[in-house]
């Protein structure tokens, strides 16, 4: 994965909610808002707001013209609909970025995103001696509330 990508994947990975957007709209092709929020179950304002970031980032598109065809939104069940929301599909390099997605690429950006903060660092230190995974876990032994240690 080229750096500039690698980039993009970091800033995807402080939020797993993009990542979850992205993956959706790979399964779908083309979606709209409201269809997002049903399958990913993730609230309207914050998938407005996800699409937008998204959008921002280049890594998704809306779709253009009048009407939109079963065979390019997959989750349509109608062969052909008039466009009463704003679609959204993956760009190529949102496509490009899924396709090269494994399990060592999530682990390096990861370590990436996470190497020079010192915070984060701790966390992960406590829960490798106590081996327990719990934000609740970590806020009794950070010290901290739960917003400041779950992102």
């Amino acid at each position: 994965m080229d750096d500039e990508l690698r980039k993009k994947l970091i800033e995807l990975l402080k939020d797993k909610r993009l990542l979850e957007v992205i993956k959706h709209l790979r399964k779908a092709n083309v979606d709209y808002g409201k269809s997002i929020i049903l399958n990913t179950k993730i609230p309207i304002q914050e998938v407005v707001e996800l699409l937008d970031q998204l959008e921002m980032l280049g890594l998704i598109e809306r779709v253009h013209g009048a009407t939109v065809k079963n065979t390019e939104a997959r989750f349509k069940l109608s062969k052909e609909v008039h466009k009463h929301h704003t679609y959204y599909t993956l760009t190529r390099e949102g496509d490009h970025l899924l396709r090269h997605l494994n399990e060592e690429e999530l682990i390096r950006a990861y370590i990436d995103l996470v190497k020079n903060d010192q915070f984060a660092l701790n966390i992960l230190k406590i829960a490798n001696e106590v081996k327990i995974d719990h934000a609740l876990t970590y806020t009794k032994l950070t010290h901290r509330r739960l917003e400041e240690v779950t992102p």
